[in-house]
């Protein structure tokens, strides 16, 4: 105890010395040179500091270059057409044929009489007479309809079984809320036929059963 109060306290420097580099510039190609440095040593110095052929070679990619050499040069069509004249006929023809039927249209609704008992028509047409069939009571009705539109009802008859409209069902809409709170509205699709089809198919039915008995 006695000894460690006549220890001298240990000082340590206030700053830090700076390295012996600090404040030194980088000799150029102009500088003197140092004394004992030939010209050989600083021409080997400078020559390390670019690209050499041992390099070059390491950063080559010999089975690119092999690639290439079976390659070949590159053959250019200078008459080559950057379109191909089938494809082009192709949707000139496209783009006729809906202008075309676009005109047929808009004149079969200018003049609807002159395209009367047609077979061909087009799908809003046919959704309008799908429409109408929901709610038409006889076949007169439904014969106006097409009659005004230009089409044949005959051919409309035949495709009605397995083509119509979607009709949503009264008791089948209902709101769901996700998880993150969004509304969505969900409606399911019924089919609903001509009241006088289902007419005309419960007196066959009838006249069936009155044939068996």
């Amino acid at each position: 105890m006695g000894s460690s109060a006549s220890k001298a306290a240990r000082k340590l420097p206030k700053r830090a010395e700076p390295p012996a580099w600090v404040g030194k510039r980088t000799p150029g190609p102009s500088d003197p040179k140092p004394a004992g440095v030939t010209r050989e040593q600083v021409q080997e110095q400078l020559a390390s500091e670019h690209k050499s052929e041992a390099i070059e070679q390491d950063a080559r990619d010999p089975h690119l270059l092999a690639n290439l050499q079976q390659l070949g040069p590159v053959k250019v069509d200078h008459h080559m057409k950057t379109i191909r004249p089938e494809a082009a006929s192709n949707t000139a023809q496209l783009f006729q044929a809906r202008q075309q039927q676009e005109q047929n249209l808009e004149t079969a609704q200018q003049n609807p009489g002159r395209t009367a008992s047609s077979s061909q028509f087009y799908a809003a047409q046919l959704a309008s007479v799908l429409n109408a069939r929901k709610s038409a009571t006889d076949r007169g009705a439904v014969e106006s309809v097409t009659r005004d539109l230009g089409i044949d009802l005959a051919k409309v008859e035949s495709i009605v079984r397995f083509v119509n409209t979607p009709s949503v069902s009264k008791g089948g809409v209902k709101t769901v809320v996700d998880k993150d709170g969004n509304e969505q509205t969900i409606a399911k699709a019924v089919w609903i036929d001509a009241p006088y089809a289902d007419l005309s198919k419960t007196s066959s039915t009838q006249s069936s059963s009155s044939v068996s008995k």
